[in-house]
């Protein structure tokens, strides 16, 4: 009986432990096989059914060269061979021979081991597409690209029909979050090892998809994929390690070729803006079904989009409001934003449209539009006695587009009078990852003597980051963060730290959001300089609209039995008295506080 309990216990020991390497080896490998001494398959993972059409059971047995394409097999038998003498090999292509024809190069290393029989473990690896680029970033265990990157990728692949390229296929896998419930670690990642594995092999060149979101995902691809049979594919990988959970996998393809009397270019900027609506879906707002029966739809609201946005900034076909930042102590207007507003449509906002437009890279000629307007704006109303300077917003995503910088500064040559009259508001920093080009630019502006400003502070911690990276003359406070402070027992603290933080570096603070004389006085008692929000009204086309912000500010006087403000809390708090921290200690703390509202 005990023989037998440890035979069982050794046997379960053994299969965890393969388990175990199996995964490791997917952190590299798409396919896996193990030979034995005869160089028969005698175990096979990963996608080498997709490879070779045939199931890993049926291909136990099997000797290793028949799977291997014709063209390849001596250089695979020479391989085993020097393998074989050497105990390894590494950085080998070879191709499998499969259904219909052979596979695409895949680089390929192993092993022999004397301790194992003198089994042979090989790995294979698809090689190919665009995983030079550094700036192409991937998401998750699937190894596959972020939706950033796919856009710029899939624009490029359908843009030039590359390996006949024509279509994209969105992915979702419902029921997948519950289905890795019932996952161990190591059954988890192995699963997604093999579904980003189907999906690259399902591409156009082995690497061409992407995860756009929990359970979704993308391929480019041409006319000969088996979409059904990717899904069935995916769909027997989950039910493969957990039997008793309810997936369904669905798709739905769009056609790069449709869209009729559009180019190509402007066809593929919409269906990257579908990607992109689709990858950020939210509770159910839009479900695959929805997307699938809506496909043309979809794509030519997208097309629509597009067409009014270049028509927009063609013909400047659109109005600027102001929106006023007032000073917290002194009630007095110190600029405005400006802020687009469509015409014809009773003043719409434009987000829609700057959404799409920092999606598909066209944000840049916007952007310019945008300081077109503001000048003649300032010029029409520089001698009204509410003027005050303007902020014009600059994307993240233009102040690496050289052609609106290039605009941009011989916009500044042209017209130096405006030193003085506007400030630079850097928006969407977070798509900002080159710091030290931005800061180049902030600085050249700077030097010509303008503000700039750093919207969306505080709403993480790698807003320090951006802070620590990039000099700038204002800092603007997240909306949310200022709502979350004022809200939470230790807000105060945090906002305190915040403006304290910021005033030691010679830093002045804006807070958004701000909607009751109550946020100005908490505001105020953190220290912060300027406070905008909708206390003053909304943004509008006159400024004789904000003729009183300064009595708007002060709010009604407290009733007679208002109790007294809270003490402050008591000094053991990491927060409570940002006056005795060190500045280190202060911006840890800031820090891991931004990043939990």
């Amino acid at each position: 009986m005990a023989d037998t309990t440890a035979t069982a216990e050794q046997k379960a020991r053994k299969q965890s432990d393969r388990d175990r390497f199996v995964s490791f080896s997917f952190c590299w490998a798409e396919a896996i096989l193990e030979l034995d001494a005869d160089r028969k398959v005698v175990f096979a993972g990963g996608i080498l059914p997709i490879l070779t059409g045939k199931d890993t059971r049926d291909l136990k047995g099997q000797n290793f060269l028949d799977i291997i394409a014709e063209e390849d097999r001596e250089l695979a038998g020479q391989m085993l061979d020097a393998v074989g003498r050497a105990g390894r090999f590494d950085n080998i292509h070879l191709r499998f021979k499969g259904p219909n024809g052979n596979s695409q190069s895949l680089v390929s290393c192993g092993y022999r081991n004397p301790e194992l029989e003198d089994h042979y473990f090989l790995a294979f690896h698809i090689v190919g597409g665009l995983s030079a680029d550094k700036n192409m970033k991937r998401a998750g265990k699937e190894g596959l690209y972020d939706a950033d990157s796919f856009g710029k990728m899939a624009t490029k692949l359908l843009n030039e029909g590359a390996d006949g390229a024509d279509k994209l296929t969105l992915v979702e896998v419902e029921g997948l979050a519950e289905a890795e419930a019932l996952m161990d670690d190591a059954q988890r990642d192995n699963l997604m090892g093999a579904v980003g594995s189907v999906l690259k092999m399902s591409s156009i060149n082995g690497d061409a998809a992407a995860k756009l979101g929990n359970g979704t995902y993308g391929v480019v691809h041409g006319a000969n994929l088996d979409v059904d049979a990717m899904k069935a594919r995916i769909t027997s990988l989950i039910q493969n390690i957990a039997p008793e959970a309810d997936v369904a996998v669905g798709a739905a393809t769009i056609d790069a070729e449709g869209g009729e009397g559009l180019t190509e270019e402007t066809l593929t900027k919409g269906v990257i803006h579908a990607i992109n609506e689709f990858g950020k879906k939210q509770g159910g707002l839009m479900t695959l079904e929805a997307l699938s029966g809506n496909m043309d739809d979809l794509v030519k609201d997208a097309m629509e989009t597009a067409e009014t946005f270049n028509r927009v900034v063609k013909k400047s076909d659109f109005r600027m409001a102001m929106h006023p930042i007032v000073g917290i102590n002194d009630g007095k207007i110190h600029h405005y934003e400006a802020l687009a507003r469509f015409q014809g449509k009773h003043g719409e906002s434009p987000f829609k449209y700057i959404t799409f437009a920092e999606e598909t890279g066209l944000i840049g000629a916007f952007d310019l539009s945008v300081v077109d307007k503001v000048i003649a704006w300032i010029k029409d109303n520089q001698n009204d006695p509410l003027f005050a300077s303007v902020a014009v917003n600059i994307s993240g995503n233009s102040i690496v587009d050289q052609r609106y910088v290039k605009g941009l500064e011989e916009r500044l040559d042209a017209n130096a009078w405006l030193k003085g009259k506007v400030i630079f508001e850097l928006t969407e920093s977070s798509k900002v990852t080159d710091l030290e080009g931005a800061n180049d630019f902030i600085q050249r502006l700077r030097k010509r003597g303008y503000h700039v400003c750093l919207d969306d502070f505080g709403a993480g911690a790698a807003s320090f980051q951006y802070l620590s990276a990039i000099d700038v003359d204002v800092v603007k406070i997240d909306g949310p963060v200022v709502k979350n402070a004022e809200a939470i027992e230790r807000g105060r603290a945090f906002l305190t730290a915040l403006a304290s933080f910021c005033r030691e570096l010679g830093v002045e603070t804006i807070a958004e959001m701000v909607d009751t004389p109550q946020t100005v006085a908490f505001c105020r008692d953190c220290g912060i300089d300027f406070v905008q929000g909708f206390l003053f009204g909304p943004p509008n086309f006159e400024l004789q609209k904000f003729s009183d912000v300064k009595g708007k500010m002060a709010g009604p006087p407290p009733p007679q039995d208002a109790k007294p403000a809270a003490k402050p809390a008591p000094a053991s708090d990491p927060l409570a008295s940002p006056d005795e921290m060190s500045m280190d200690e202060l911006l840890a703390a800031a820090a891991k506080s931004a990043s939990s509202t």
